[in-house]
């Protein structure tokens, strides 16, 4: 039987500027492109394991604004039962600049990445156990209890610590 992955997934509203150089501060800039995306390391990671054949079950909040990420991620062939809606928050979002030679910068506003509770990791991780996969990154809440839980059911842990908080940097986390 093949393992569960599940995905603590940022799942994100991506607007990507191609711009001729990365703005500094005090100047406004006119972009040469625009493109909005879906996006969140979380849902990009999600994807890519999901199209390697992986049996991935995305664990997420979204905005009413970001109901098309969900298809999005369904059509992917990812497991989006425990995508969930929040009107505490709309999606979260990243305002992507990228120059001429490839370069980016990013500004994120978390959003509902950051109304994942710890009842809604419980809930996602329940039925796991040994030989089944914890994916996620920093960019949510709900990882500490992710991490945690998943150590207890003997799952192996997939974690990218991007973006590192000092609070867990400081914490003495597996």
């Amino acid at each position: 039987m093949q393992p569960k992955i599940v995905s603590l997934a940022s799942i994100n509203i991506d607007e990507v500027y191609r711009v001729p150089h990365i703005v500094r501060p005090g100047e406004t800039l006119a972009s040469t492109g625009r493109q909005q995306t879906g996006g969140g390391k979380g849902a990009n990671a999600s994807v890519a394991a999901a199209r390697a054949g992986g049996t991935v079950h995305v664990v997420g909040k979204i905005g009413g604004d970001g109901r098309w990420l969900r298809d999005q991620l369904r059509e992917s062939g990812a497991h989006v039962e425990q995508i969930t809606e929040t009107g505490d928050a709309a999606t979260g979002r990243a305002l992507i600049q990228v120059d001429s030679s490839g370069e980016n910068s990013i500004v994120l506003s978390p959003g509902a990445n950051h109304c994942i509770g710890d009842e809604d990791v419980q809930r996602a991780l329940a039925q796991c156990g040994a030989g089944d996969w914890l994916m996620l990154t920093n960019e949510t809440s709900g990882v500490r209890a992710a991490i945690e839980l998943a150590r207890a059911a003997r799952m192996q842990v997939l974690w990218n610590p991007a973006p590192m908080p000092q609070d867990l940097v400081a914490a003495r986390m597996p």
